[in-house]
């Protein structure tokens, strides 16, 4: 399937002539077919090239971004080389080769992810997909992210040579960072958020603490004012009886008498009250202060 495999091959020739090793390295490296033509450069065909990993004389191992395998030319005629290395070629080094492209591929998904997710999700829903995109870094790093699979030398230093040729420790530092950078932000956006929310639910609940006080203080002047209503209607009726009392004490042949101090007792009563409720209206109380205040001051 072109396009959509990566190919790892494993080859021996026994008759290839030496003169052309360097041009079928280039060939099985680049995977070209064979009857394209080839116009290497000088560096394409050195035999230390970084895309070749020395196993042992004449033999190597092909490392490319478009795949790789093994090459072995004139290999010995032994059952190590016959049985064993094909065996370890089939398997082990094979089984590195998938390793390796499971982290880049596993990385280059999750960075897809990033981005995709930055650009379409908004909020709630970003700092919902950042969250479970940041679960799936955690549980890739610890069940899929190693640098070590096996223990023999050979087969480490073939699982790193793969890890450098797909540059999986670069990618898993910048989807590292994106994930840490791009969550942190949206969990300080989210507490700002917060914050703006308390402030404000703190500005209501100090303007009804002003309100509720303001209708306290309405409330005490009101029964401040009944009360001295109370207390004038008290002295309007309890002066003149006084009065009244005190004259038929002193005369009771004379009812008119006593008539006339009645009705002087109501009318410095009545003038009274009234002189009481003109000095309460001309001084403001606590009430109209506050609703003298400026309506655009800050409660703050």
């Amino acid at each position: 399937m072109p396009g959509q495999l990566l190919p790892f091959h494993a080859l021996f020739f026994t008759d290839e002539p030496e003169s052309e090793q360097a041009l079928t390295l280039y060939r099985l490296r680049n995977f070209f077919h064979a009857g394209q033509s080839l116009v290497p450069s000088a560096a394409d065909l050195r035999l230390d090239h970084p895309a070749l990993l020395s196993y042992a004389d004449r033999m190597w191992f092909s490392l490319t971004l478009e795949g790789g395998g093994f090459v072995a030319f004139a290999a010995p005629d032994t059952p190590f080389w016959s049985t064993t290395m094909p065996n370890h070629l089939d398997e082990q080094y094979f089984l590195l080769f998938l390793l390796a492209l499971h982290q880049r591929f596993t990385l280059m998904d999750l960075s897809d992810q990033v981005c995709s997710g930055w650009l379409s999700a908004d909020g709630g829903q970003a700092e919902a997909h950042f969250a479970a995109l940041r679960e799936t870094l955690l549980e890739f790093t610890a069940r899929g992210y190693f640098n070590q699979v096996m223990q023999r030398h050979h087969h480490h230093r073939c699982f790193r040579a793969w890890q450098d040729v797909f540059e999986t420790e670069r990618l898993y530092r910048e989807v590292t960072d994106e994930v840490r950078e791009l969550h942190g932000m949206l969990l300080m956006r989210k507490t700002e958020r917060i914050q703006r929310l308390a402030e404000e639910q703190r500005r209501m609940l100090d303007a009804q603490a002003q309100a509720e006080a303001v209708r306290e203080r309405a409330a005490q002047e009101r029964s401040e004012r009944i009360g001295t209503w109370l207390g004038g209607i008290a002295f309007l009726l309890g002066f003149p009886s006084l009065v009244l009392s005190f004259l038929q004490v002193i005369d009771k042949s004379e009812p008119r008498l006593a008539v006339v101090a009645l009705v002087l007792s109501l009318v410095v009563g009545g003038v009274l009250m009234i002189s009481v409720r003109l000095w309460l209206r001309r001084s403001p109380g606590p009430a109209a202060e506050a609703d003298e205040r400026p309506r655009d001051a800050s409660p703050d």
